[in-house]
């Protein structure tokens, strides 16, 4: 059975499932050049959806500040591209 998005806000919307699911949305080109800024990234961990910015660290990483209206007190990930050999869901 496929893993569907359980925790969302939108009760109508708890049956979607996972696969396929956009999470970040809405980025526009940072000012300074270096990344995107401005967007939302969504957490199905939760259910919440948060500010982000995304950074390109390498040809295979980017970095993911995401963050509730005060970019100091986020959290910071590094996001490695998936390999090419792992299955993907059908959408």
């Amino acid at each position: 059975k496929p893993l569907t998005d359980a925790l969302n806000p939108d009760p109508a919307k708890r049956r979607t499932p996972m696969c396929g699911l956009q999470i970040i949305g809405d980025v526009a080109p940072a000012k300074n050049g270096r990344g995107y800024e401005n967007g939302w990234i969504y957490n199905p961990e939760d259910g919440g959806r948060y500010d982000v910015d995304v950074k390109p660290k390498s040809r295979d990483q980017i970095t993911v500040h995401g963050f509730a209206g005060i970019r100091l007190l986020g959290e910071t990930f590094t996001w490695t591209r998936a390999p090419d050999t792992l299955q993907r869901c059908k959408v």
